[in-house]
């Protein structure tokens, strides 16, 4: 790309450098109309959507889906004792009067937190979400909440 380009940390030449955004003829910073890189339409240079929230908002989203999806099975009891899928510890596997209220509120409780997952990335500011380490926190965080669950609702088994 030839000329200066807005960036999170400001205006940026062809070379990566940090400049001075450049100044129209009427007074207004920024490039003029017809250029290929063009400041935001409310005229402020450090308010603009940044693509890579979107993209960690969309791709995290698709994942509180996937989990959402594979934990109605596990709600329904619908999942046998199995090595591969559902909630599998030494006690669930060696006893299916185990295995199937364990993975019931183990789906039930994966079903609640990728509810709060998908609710809590499309709810946070997009300044919050500006930290990669964030909307992956807000992904894994209730997740970590309904293992945790699980283990304790397992401790009645025992």
């Amino acid at each position: 790309m030839n000329g200066a380009a807005i960036s999170r940390r400001g205006w940026h030449g062809s070379r990566g450098g940090p400049t001075d955004p450049p100044l129209q003829s009427d007074g207004r910073v920024g490039r003029p109309s017809g250029s290929l890189v063009r400041p935001p339409l409310n005229g402020s240079i450090v308010r603009r959507t940044d693509g890579r929230i979107m993209i960690s908002r969309l791709s995290l989203s698709i994942a509180c889906l996937v989990v959402a999806v594979v934990s109605v099975p596990m709600v329904l009891r619908k999942v046998p004792p199995n090595s591969i899928y559902g909630f599998r510890t030494k006690l669930t596997l060696s006893n299916p009067d185990i295995w199937y209220p364990a993975n019931a509120f183990s789906g039930w409780a994966l079903l609640v937190a990728a509810a709060i997952s998908l609710a809590t990335l499309w709810l946070l500011p997009e300044g919050l979400l500006a930290n990669p380490w964030i909307p992956l926190a807000t992904f894994l965080v209730p997740l970590g909440g309904g293992l945790v669950a699980s283990l304790l609702y397992l401790r009645r088994f025992s």
